[in-house]
């Protein structure tokens, strides 16, 4: 697929990185907590699915000869880090949650590196 021109938005967001490197300013957290038994195969299976059907979760931001592009990427993995807190007691638990929580609102996209989502381990 051919790189398009960014939106005026877009390139809001590539030249704020541009500015101000590695900011969280548009990261949206959403957390959601699952009970039961979670097959993880399946939602990274649903992950992926997801970003083969929307291009927008398979873009870039590149800057080629000072133009801010759109650069679709074929393929993207989603790619789930589990973190296991089971041991834990549940305070300790919620406070190791809120610790993890707290660095994803800190980590920033690469914004030439889709999928922008973030799996629950912020590195």
């Amino acid at each position: 697929m051919q790189d398009l021109v960014a939106s005026a938005q877009q390139r809001a967001f590539w030249l704020t990185n541009e500015i101000d490197p590695g900011t969280p300013v548009f990261n949206l957290l959403r957390v959601l907590r699952l009970q039961g038994t979670l097959h993880k195969h399946s939602l990274v299976r649903a992950f992926d699915d997801l970003i083969v059907r929307h291009e927008v979760l398979r873009t870039g931001l590149v800057e080629r000869n000072g133009v801010i592009l759109q650069h679709v990427h074929d393929e993207i993995s989603f790619v789930i880090e589990e973190q296991d807190f089971s041991s834990l007691s549940e305070s300790d638990r919620r406070m190791q949650m809120d610790t993890l929580v707290a660095r994803m609102c800190q980590t920033a996209f690469d914004l030439a590196v889709p999928p922008h989502l973030h799996d629950g381990n912020p590195d």
